[in-house]
């Protein structure tokens, strides 16, 4: 059994304990609380001013150069903006004129004939299927473009070429025959027009014939043909396979002429005509009956 005195004495204890410790932990909050407010003052605060000073600086900067440069952007926008307008205004005139054309415009072929997609490039027609996916709506074609042509029916011309080692022997108003691919069994009357004076490509020179079609309505531009024209009507003429033919120090023609009871033979000077198919006309030096040697 406790006194009441002794009672007494230990509530006193327990009470004057539990306010030292409320006292202590008073104090700690305290040295707590006084330790962030000195560092808030001493670093968190002047940094945050230095921030909004620096900022503000920057803003400051930023409006004086918007003003700066605000009358000199107004200006040009402005004259953007009128040159939008005039050129929408001019895009107008312009579509009401083409409008105006598109009403008018009635396209007539400049002749009768068949209309052919695409071009004749030097005689060959190159096709349509370089210009099939143009000629549609929504389709675009290049300034200059050729996509249609109109053939005429009526004057077929034939066009060939010509190489260099035959130039010489083909000359307007000669008179030939072509044979039609499409029909080989058949000739069509041709004439030389005209024959290129200056190369048309490396090596060869471009004849262009006239055509008696007659009655082959089958022939139409773009089809093909072999070409037959006489180059040599002479039936006398004395002739040698070309490759008998040599030259000399002097740049003559010589041919070696076969002599009895002599395998080698014998150089004689000879002139020469025209040279054709693997063979030469002999115009001097050679007589008929006379035996040639072979290389």
């Amino acid at each position: 059994m406790y006194d009441a005195d002794d009672i007494t004495e230990e509530t006193e204890e327990i009470i004057l304990q539990r306010a030292q410790h409320s006292v202590d932990r008073s104090i700690h909050f305290l040295n707590r609380t006084r330790n962030s407010t000195e560092k808030t003052l001493e670093f968190t605060l002047p940094r945050e001013e230095e921030d909004i000073t620096l900022n503000l600086d920057r803003a400051k900067l930023s409006t004086k150069k918007a003003a700066a440069t605000h009358d000199e952007n107004l200006a040009k926008l402005k004259v953007g903006l009128q040159k939008q307008k005039r050129s929408l205004e001019q895009a107008g005139k312009n579509l009401a004129k083409l409008k105006q054309d598109s009403a008018l415009l009635d396209v007539r072929s400049p002749l009768d004939g068949v209309l052919y997609h695409g071009a004749f490039l030097e005689g060959t027609w190159m096709g349509r299927k370089g210009v099939q996916g143009k000629l549609k709506k929504g389709g675009k074609l290049l300034s200059g473009e050729v996509v249609m042509t109109v053939v005429s029916l009526k004057d077929l011309a034939l066009r060939a070429s010509l190489t260099e080692a035959d130039f010489r022997k083909v000359a307007p108003k000669m008179k030939g025959w072509a044979t039609p691919t499409a029909e080989p069994g058949q000739r069509v009357a041709i004439e030389v027009k005209t024959v290129s004076t200056l190369p048309t490509s490396p090596g060869q020179y471009t004849v262009t014939f006239a055509v008696t079609q007659g009655d082959k309505t089958y022939l139409h531009p773009g089809m093909s043909c072999s070409i037959h024209l006489p180059v040599l009507d002479k039936p006398k003429a004395i002739t040698v396979p070309t490759k008998a033919l040599s030259t000399n120090s002097k740049g003559q023609i010589v041919l070696r002429l076969k002599a009895e009871g002599k395998g080698s033979g014998r150089l004689v000077r000879v002139k020469t005509g025209t040279s054709h198919g693997g063979k030469t006309e002999i115009l001097k030096g050679v007589g008929e009956g006379d035996e040639v040697i072979l290389p």
